[in-house]
């Protein structure tokens, strides 16, 4: 759609210049140079303008990827703000679209370092073909500065511009160009119907030696500067080289301070080596003659001493045979004759155990006396029936007093209050919900318990 219309306002304006040319084809020359045809075809001093669509078009100069655009949009629900920003295509185009609670107000165009020129003097101008129809109320241009440790910097300048159904083109501006943060040229729109936005844009650089144009802000760079900078930064650079070439040399110098260092140091290592070698030395041949030989020479006497001994031991074995043959039949006989002894000790025993457990348990059978026992039984039934006897006569005077108990002045004074307080826990017993189940249980087991203890008092079971 939006390139139809674009081609459709491509025609129609190759139309109107025809028709054009032909009506004023007669005119003077002099209408050619009026104001209002001097936005249209720029001067040739400044040289980049030739009419194009509607309105005109520059020749690009610079590159568009980069570049970035910044869509301003308002929500006219909560009448708040927003920006959108979208990538600059290739071919210097783009297309951007809201909803349609909102409105499209302003449109520009981001510019960084490697899309515009180096500082100087230039002539810049740039023309914007756009695919919908739109009203332009203003085209300008944002210049940025930031700096380290200071605030930012910032500048506006109006572009002169010509517009046409969202078409426009600018009257091209001398401008001294500056070191910028970013470069910025923008254009606001008009009304609160616009929800979609496009179209191609080019821009223009011109190189110029007039330098009465605008400043931008930021530092003012000229080329003699640039150059200067460049060469005081060779310099430096060589300066840098040459320090960095004697630093080399004092490196190299300490690198062999350093080495002959590390010589001495392990020559001294191998002489402390050497003299613990020594030391080792020395105590490993106290130790082998203060304490091997002497012990070794012991040994060899210990040895000579054995081999000298002479062992004559003669042994009758028949005479030690005889002796071990008596011997065991005494101890056989021996062991017999206490056997025996024992059994008939055991069975001695045993019988005089029988008789004497025999004669216990007649005694125990036959011999029982209980008479001290009936007699403590008889103390403690007397005592028994006494307690119960004084234990009746106390509750028969209790039951007594009771039953003459008489209320002289009646019970009319406490009605009315243990009606109130009657009142009151009912209303608390109505109030507590399912716990009055537990509650009325509680009072029925009282007054049950109650009537038990009355009914025992006045003498039932």
């Amino acid at each position: 759609m939006g390139k139809v219309m674009k081609r459709t306002k491509q025609v129609i304006s190759v139309f109107l210049s025809v028709v054009l040319c032909v009506a004023f084809s007669f005119a003077s020359l002099a209408d050619v140079a009026s104001g209002s045809n001097a936005f249209l075809v720029p001067p040739a001093s400044y040289g980049g303008a030739m009419p194009f669509s509607s309105v005109g078009s520059y020749e690009n100069t610079v590159v568009y990827t980069g570049i970035n655009v910044n869509v301003v949009y308002t929500d006219t629900l909560t009448d708040r703000t927003f920006n959108k920003w979208v990538p600059l295509s290739s071919d210097g185009s783009f297309h951007v679209s809201v909803s349609k609670t909102d409105y499209i107000s302003q449109v520009a165009f981001y510019m960084y370092n490697k899309n515009i020129p180096s500082p100087g003097n230039y002539v810049f101008g740039f023309d914007f073909s756009s695919d919908f129809t739109m009203t332009v109320t203003n085209v300008a241009l944002a210049t940025v500065r930031d700096t380290d440790n200071a605030s930012r910097i910032k500048d506006f300048m109006k572009l002169p511009f010509l517009t046409a159904h969202g078409d426009f083109y600018t009257e091209p501006k001398l401008i001294q160009l500056t070191s910028l943060t970013y470069f910025a040229p923008y254009f606001d729109i008009k009304g609160t119907s616009l929800h979609d936005v496009g179209g191609s844009v080019r821009f223009s650089f011109t190189p110029s030696s007039d330098s009465s144009g605008e400043s931008t802000v930021g530092t003012n760079t000229s080329t003699q500067d640039y150059q200067n900078n460049v060469s005081n930064s060779i310099s430096n650079i060589s300066s840098s080289v040459g320090n960095m070439s004697s630093s080399l040399e004092n490196a190299a110098e300490s690198l062999d301070y350093i080495s002959q260092s590390q010589n001495l140091i392990i020559k001294g290592i191998d002489n402390i080596i050497l003299h613990i070698s020594d030391q080792l030395y020395a105590f490993w041949d106290q130790l082998y003659n203060l304490i091997h030989v002497p012990t070794m020479a012991k040994l060899q006497e210990i040895l000579e001493a054995i081999k000298n001994m002479n062992l004559n031991v003669d042994v009758d074995l028949d005479e030690l045979k005889s002796a071990i043959s008596r011997l065991q039949t005494s101890v056989v006989n021996q062991i017999a004759s206490s056997t025996n002894t024992q059994i008939n000790n055991d069975n001695k025993l045993s019988q005089e155990q029988i008789n004497n457990d025999n004669q216990n348990t007649d005694t125990l059978a036959n011999g029982y006396d209980n008479a001290s026992m009936n007699a403590d039984k008889d103390k403690l039934d007397a005592a028994l029936s006494e307690y119960e006897s004084a234990e009746n006569q106390l509750f028969d005077d209790a039951k007594g007093h009771i039953k003459g108990f008489d209320f002289k002045d009646g019970l009319n004074e406490i009605v009315g209050p243990l009606t109130d307080i009657s009142y009151f826990l009912s209303g608390i017993f109505t109030g507590i919900g399912s716990m009055n189940i537990a509650v009325s249980f509680s009072l029925t087991l009282s007054v049950a318990l109650v009537l038990i203890g009355w009914y025992r008092f006045k003498g039932g079971g």
